[in-house]
């Protein structure tokens, strides 16, 4: 899915993302479609921020921190 979408994306090129960097998406993602499109996304735009090339397991890990501090900041109201 990760592969097709930025194929569609970005007119063919190859994506950006290690295969360590999928393997993160994929299980922090439970396989759930949408999850791994938000977390992609977020990772291509942390990566875009930090100026980075590619996306490693490093930053989809931040990523997934940051959803899960923000998510449980959500449920205490």
């Amino acid at each position: 899915m990760v592969a097709f979408r930025w194929s569609v994306a970005s007119g063919g090129g190859q994506h950006p993302f290690t295969h360590e960097a999928l393997r993160a998406v994929f299980e922090q993602g439970h396989g759930m479609p949408r999850e791994t499109a938000i977390l992609c996304d977020n990772s291509l735009l942390l990566a875009f921020l930090q100026q980075e090339p590619s996306i490693d397991a490093k930053i989809v890990k931040k990523v997934v921190a940051d959803r899960e501090k923000n998510l449980s900041r959500r449920e205490k109201r």
